[in-house]
């Protein structure tokens, strides 16, 4: 009888250390999620889920897994779970309204944001989301919409990084090119790394026809930041330009190996296809770049190309 009452308090002992707290299975999905193992990171957060239902951030990571995993109308609902638990916290409206930005659905992420700015009393988070809706305007193709919420921005905060840049890349779209320099410039004071002003400054560079400046800005970029995608993108289709075929397919084989659903990358892979008269790659790619959202994001720019080149 002894031997047996002290077993049941060594098992007792032993269940009661292996119990692990929602905070312990959160910790444990974020490492995982770090490590991109996003299945056994879903298996942890939901652990999490079930011990604290309450936890928005607990919601936030299962939505960001659920989405990674393209289970989008699943996301949908986790991210809507955490707007029913607190309809007046601004943070549950900018986290599906990423989810929306993400997954290019730019009219339900605007309305998000404006809910989410309805709720806004910091201005740090007014300044979040008004970011976030001048890009969702941006990619819908509604420019001045877009600057408005920029100039919101820089009555709250004038030096605001993020606003200079946005402003910078909406500029030309809304014949104000003139400007464009001035905001990039600008970043470069306040913050001499700021990666996005030197990509930016290439791409405008690019399209005054300074193919060769506009490099040199890539160049920088690159040198910061050697696995950005974009900046290989852009740089390919400047030494396209620049007659640099040989370097244009270095750098595009490049940007599409790190991020393969960039439609603009396959528009400037069908360039370069073109410049060698590979007719039917180009169309391939003109097709892909229009499956991947470029008009959408960029407008018809494509779909005119490919009607050139490829026909109807």
């Amino acid at each position: 009888m002894k031997h047996f009452v002290t077993l049941l308090f060594s098992v007792l002992t032993f269940f009661y250390c292996a119990a692990q707290t929602a905070s312990d299975y959160y910790k444990k999905a974020l490492d995982l999620t770090e490590k991109k193992n996003y299945k056994e990171a879903l298996v942890q957060i939901e652990n999490a889920i079930k011990l604290d239902g309450k936890n928005l951030e607990y919601f936030f990571l299962k939505g960001n897994l659920l989405s990674q995993a393209r289970k989008f109308s699943d996301a949908y609902d986790v991210f809507t779970a955490a707007i029913n638990l607190e309809p007046k916290n601004p943070e549950v409206y900018i986290n599906r309204g990423i989810f929306f930005y993400s997954i290019q659905q730019f009219d339900d992420a605007v309305k998000d944001y404006t809910t989410g700015l309805e709720y806004a009393t910091a201005d740090s988070m007014k300044i979040k989301l008004l970011i976030n809706r001048s890009a969702s305007y941006s990619l819908n193709r509604d420019f001045k919409e877009a600057y408005n919420d920029l100039m919101l921005i820089s009555k709250i905060e004038p030096d605001n990084i993020e606003m200079l840049n946005n402003l910078a890349t909406i500029c030309d779209e809304l014949g104000k090119g003139e400007e464009t320099i001035k905001y990039l410039e600008r970043i470069l004071e306040l913050k001499p790394d700021f990666i996005g002003a030197y990509i930016n400054l290439g791409f405008k560079y690019q399209l005054m026809g300074d193919y060769q400046k506009s490099i040199s800005y890539f160049d920088k970029a690159q040198q910061m930041k050697p696995d950005e995608p974009l900046i290989y993108s852009n740089r390919s289709y400047s030494k396209l330009k620049a007659g640099d075929i040989k370097g244009a397919h270095a750098d595009i084989k490049k940007a599409i190996s790190i991020y393969p659903d960039n439609p603009y990358a396959y528009r400037n892979r069908a360039l370069i296809y073109i410049e060698e008269n590979k007719m039917e790659l180009a169309c391939k790619d003109f097709q892909t770049a229009l499956d991947y959202g470029f008009g959408k994001m960029y407008g018809n720019e494509v779909k005119e190309l490919k009607e050139k080149y490829c026909g109807k």
